[in-house]
């Protein structure tokens, strides 16, 4: 008779493990959609040694939209959504290759907030551009603004 109930028993935790496996939602380490753009454009001061602060003017951007900062050198604050993308920055239309100069860095959740370095840029008005990609994931998401430095 125990042996009956063991058995018994036994049936009745797998039945239960499966149907509880089988019901159950699969989840994934991997977010499969992500999102990015450049939230803030900001003055840059240059202590020099490679020692830099990012200014207290800073302004909320748009895609596409111009904007006026008063040093040469500026902070573009990037926002990615769901992942930790890996920046590339094009003023210009021409690839810059200190993208690695990160000033902040914040995690709020599963917000990451990159503020990138753009540096020396000569009076007039430039575009940048910010090309960003999570690693793992075949998507290529782009943002730009147009920044006017003065004399």
């Amino acid at each position: 008779m125990k042996n009956f109930f063991k058995k018994i028993s036994s049936l009745f935790l797998i039945t239960l493990l499966l149907t509880i496996g089988l019901c159950t939602k699969n989840v994934s380490a991997y977010s499969n959609s992500w999102n990015f753009n450049i939230s803030q454009v900001t003055n840059v001061k240059d202590y020099g040694d490679n020692v830099y602060a990012i200014g207290n003017v800073s302004q909320k951007t748009y895609t596409g939209n111009s904007y006026n900062v008063n040093t040469k050198n500026i902070g573009i604050q990037c926002k990615i959504v769901n992942t930790n993308s890996v920046l590339s920055v094009l003023v210009d239309s021409q690839f810059i290759d200190d993208h690695s100069k990160i000033l902040d860095f914040e995690q709020f959740g599963n917000t990451y907030y990159k503020t990138i370095l753009v540096k020396n840029l000569t009076p007039g008005k430039h575009k940048i551009e910010i090309k960003a990609y999570a690693p793992g994931n075949p998507d290529l998401k782009s943002d730009y603004i147009y920044v006017n430095i003065p004399n």
